[in-house]
């Protein structure tokens, strides 16, 4: 007799990363996909790599809810955008709280689009910052 969990595990999450002030070349983007372990407890599960059009595509997936994070490889080459989760009510969601779960049934597959936040699209009020510099004796400065 098959074992009917290991005939459950063939769900696929695809997709396309995009950002508003940026292309990817392939292999810049790492998409990595965590699994809900417990009440908001996710385990990392697998990645990959965009490919030349900004795709990815994760399989082998077991029935679950997944949670989507999009990396830049090389941070210094876009300095301007944020680690970012997918969340399919708004885009440029920068925490792992706010993002979306993607649940597959038994061999389902998901494919949907991933927006990278950018740090002017998310830090988008005033602020100030005021205080005493001092050296580590204590002295101001």
């Amino acid at each position: 007799e098959p074992d009917s969990n290991q005939e459950c595990e063939n769900g696929v999450i695809k997709g396309r990363v995009e950002s508003s002030i940026a292309g990817f070349l392939a292999g810049e983007v790492r998409v990595d996909v965590f699994r809900l372990q417990s009440e908001r407890r996710y385990q990392f599960l697998n990645s990959d790599i965009i490919d030349e059009n900004g795709e990815f595509r994760v399989e082998g997936l077991p029935i679950g809810d997944y949670v989507l994070r999009a990396n830049i490889i090389d941070p210094a080459k876009y300095p301007a955008l944020l680690v970012t989760y997918f969340n399919n009510i708004m885009n440029q969601v920068t925490s792992w709280q706010d993002a979306t779960p993607i649940t597959l049934g038994c061999n389902q597959w998901a494919d949907l689009n991933l927006t990278f936040a950018a740090i002017n699209e998310v830090l988008n009020g005033t602020g100030s910052i005021s205080g005493i510099v001092s050296y580590s004796n204590g002295e101001p400065q």
